[in-house]
C-alpha cells in the first residue's frame, strides 16, 4: 500500500540541538534558549494582562497596526516592512519564495543551524561556506561559485557563536554579487552591539532590491513566547512574501504587547546595559576557569572545552542534574562547546559556580 511521501529534502533534516533524556531535577534555571531573563517592560505585561479578555477575535490587518510604529521608531518605509510570527517565520517565507528547486543557498558553516531545514524544505540545497574561529569570511563566499545560488544567508551577529563581522563587509559581499541573489541578513541580536550598523543597513537595503533584513522582539524586548518578527526589503520583495504568510500571524496579545514594548525604550535601555555589564563579568569569569570564550556581541556566550567532545557533553549533564540548563549542539563543529545565556547575575554565578566544580574535579 502506498503511503503519502514528503518532499526529498525534509529526510535530509536532522536535529540541531541535544536534548538529553534526564526528567529530573527539573530546571531551576533556564539558560538554554537566548531569552530576555530580565523579562518584558512592566508596561507590556499590564498590557498582557488586559488583553486576556479578546482572545476569541482575530484581529484583521495586523500590519496596519504594527508596521506604522515600527516604521516611526527605526525610520523605516512602511511599504518595505513587514511582520512575522518571529523572524524565523519570516526566514523562513524568504526561502520558501526565493530559492528555486534543486538551487543553492550558501550560508557560513556554524551559522545559525535552523537555515539549513528551510532550505532543504523548499527543495533547494543549503551550501556551507567555510569559516574562521566561527566567524562569517567573505572571501569565502565570493570564491564559491555562485551560478547555482539563489540565496546568501548571513546572521551578523550569529547564532550560536556570537560573532559579527563589520558593516562593511557585508557591504562588500553584497557588492560583489549577482542583483539576482538574495541577501538575508538575520539581525536577531542587533540591539546588544555596543555600535551597530542598523542605519547603514537599512540604507542598503532601500537602495539595493536584493538585500533584505530581519528583526524579532524575543530578545531585548523579552518576547519570546509572543512570537513577533518584523523584515526590511524593497517593496517588491515585501509584497512577495506577504503572499505566503499566515492569514493573522499574530496573536491579539502579541500586537497589542509589542505596540507598547516599542514606546518603552527606557527599559530596552536598562536590558542592554545590564546584558553588556553580564557579558564582561562572565566573559572573564569563564576565561579564567581555562575555558575558551568566544567574543560575543550577543545575550549569550559560547564556551569551548579543552578536552575534545566528552568534557562539553559531561560538563552540560554536570549542570542539568543540579537544576542549571545550557545548550550543547549536535553539529561535530560544536561538539566541544556549550551556549550558555547571560540571564540573571545570581543565576550565571550559580552555573558559573558548578563549571568551577566540575573542572576542579577533573572530569
Amino acid at each position: 500500500m502506498k503511503h503519502p511521501t514528503p518532499n526529498p529534502g525534509i529526510k535530509q533534516i536532522a536535529a540541531h540541538m541535544i536534548d538529553p533524556d534526564l526528567a529530573w531535577p527539573p530546571p531551576m534555571i533556564r539558560l538554554d534558549s537566548n531569552e530576555n531573563a530580565l523579562g518584558a517592560s512592566p508596561h507590556v505585561i499590564n498590557t498582557a494582562k488586559m488583553s486576556s479578555f479578546e482572545h476569541e477575535r482575530y484581529i484583521p490587518n495586523q500590519h496596519r497596526f504594527l508596521v506604522p510604529a515600527l516604521a516611526e521608531r527605526f525610520g523605516l518605509d512602511p511599504d518595505r516592512t513587514a511582520i512575522g510570527c518571529g523572524s524565523d517565520d519570516l526566514l523562513a517565507r524568504f526561502v520558501r519564495c526565493y530559492l528555486g528547486r534543486g538551487r543553492q543557498l550558501l550560508r557560513s558553516q556554524n551559522s545559525y543551524l535552523k537555515t539549513p531545514r528551510y532550505a532543504l524544505s523548499a527543495g533547494g540545497e543549503p551550501v556551507p561556506v567555510e569559516d574562521q574561529d566561527f566567524t562569517v569570511v567573505v572571501d569565502n563566499f565570493l570564491a564559491k561559485n555562485l551560478d547555482t545560488v539563489d540565496i546568501i544567508y548571513l546572521a551578523n551577529p550569529d547564532n550560536p557563536s556570537g560573532t559579527m563581522i563589520p558593516f562593511s563587509e557585508i557591504k562588500r559581499l553584497h557588492a560583489n554579487i549577482p542583483s539576482r541573489i538574495l541577501l538575508i541578513v538575520d539581525c536577531a541580536y542587533e540591539e546588544y552591539i555596543d555600535e551597530g550598523c542598523f542605519e547603514q543597513l537599512r540604507d542598503l537595503v532601500e537602495a539595493n532590491p536584493n538585500v533584505v533584513f530581519t528583526r524579532t522582539f524575543s530578545k531585548v524586548y523579552g518576547l519570546a513566547g509572543a512570537r513577533i518578527g518584523w523584515s526590511y526589503s524593497s517593496r517588491e520583495v515585501q509584497d512577495i512574501i506577504n503572499k505566503a504568510s499566515l492569514t493573522f500571524p499574530l496573536s491579539s496579545a502579541s500586537l497589542r504587547m509589542a505596540l507598547v514594548a516599542l514606546e518603552d525604550q527606557s527599559h530596552v535601555n536598562w536590558v542592554k546595559s545590564y546584558n553588556r555589564k553580564t557579558r564582561v563579568k562572565f566573559t572573564s569569569a569563564f576565561e579564567k576557569m581555562g575555558l575558551r570564550v568566544y567574543p560575543s556581541h550577543t545575550n549569550f556566550l559560547l564556551l569551548e572545552f579543552p578536552r575534545q567532545g566528552s568534557s562539553a557533553m559531561d560538563a552540560e549533564l554536570y549542570l542539568r542534574q543540579r537544576g542549571v540548563w545550557v545548550r550543547r549542539f549536535a553539529s561535530k563543529n560544536y561538539e566541544s562547546t556549550l551556549r550558555i545565556t547571560l540571564g540573571l547575575e545570581n543565576q550565571l554565578d550559580l552555573a558559573a559556580g558548578y563549571l568551577q566544580e566540575f573542572l576542579e574535579q577533573g572530569y
